[in-house]
């Protein structure tokens, strides 16, 4: 079975949105068969995409804390557990959520998630 070009699952992804690069990992190939090859990283139209999609990611974080800026996330999908960086006051961090904390926070990236697994697709077939 062949995956269609238009989607590939993918199985945890990066956003760097202060330097607006893109890093997923597919679950599986264009052919179907398990992914084994290196992250794919987006070119910076894609990754600039990503990026404007992250803002019900970071609405998440200032909910809970305003006055933070989101500069990074990382979802792995299988588990849920994320982990993002923060600037901002006091001082800058890096957060570790797991998964029974953050369904709401990967169920607000699901736009993104979609949208990545399209452009992933992309890069793989122009690989």
């Amino acid at each position: 079975m062949t995956i269609p070009a238009a989607r590939v699952p993918i199985t945890r992804f990066q956003v760097r949105i202060d330097e607006t690069r893109v890093r997923a990992t597919p679950a599986r190939g264009l052919d179907g068969a398990p992914f084994a090859g290196p992250p794919v990283d987006l070119d910076p139209a894609a990754a600039l995409d990503i990026v404007r999609l992250t803002t019900k990611i970071a609405a998440w974080f200032d909910e809970r804390e305003p006055g933070i800026t989101l500069r990074s996330i990382a979802i792995h999908l299988p588990t849920g557990r994320v982990i993002a960086t923060l600037t901002g006051a006091p001082h800058p961090r890096v957060l570790r959520i797991e998964p029974n904390d953050a369904e709401d926070l990967v169920a607000r990236a699901a736009p993104l998630i979609a949208r990545l697994e399209e452009l992933t697709a992309t890069a793989l077939a122009a690989r």
